[in-house]
């Protein structure tokens, strides 16, 4: 059975996001979708609803898309998830690599 997220991931002309494995994608989507949504940056609480997962799971893959560079937040604040922009991402993996 496919869930409603993945149909949504197949989209064509959708970026793909290359260094993200399956999960990462489906938490990053929801991010981005819950965020236009809701008009606010979604709770840890409302990622893991919308993913059918465990808060301690939408928030390890939160702290990895940290670690990519695709996601910032401040440290003990509700609602200061933030995604990078793909031109600071672009700009901060060059950096890594030069």
């Amino acid at each position: 059975m496919i869930t409603l997220m993945e149909k949504e991931s197949r989209k064509p002309g959708r970026p793909a996001a290359p260094g993200l494995t399956d999960g990462e994608k489906r938490c990053f989507n929801a991010l981005r979708d819950l965020s236009r949504r809701l008009n606010v940056p979604p709770t840890l609480q409302e990622i893991a609803d919308e993913l059918g997962i465990t808060r301690p799971a939408a928030h390890y893959y939160l702290q990895i898309l940290q670690s990519k560079g695709w996601v910032r937040r401040r440290h003990k604040m509700a609602r200061t998830l933030e995604i990078v922009p793909r031109r600071e991402r672009i700009a901060a993996s060059a950096k890594r690599s030069a």
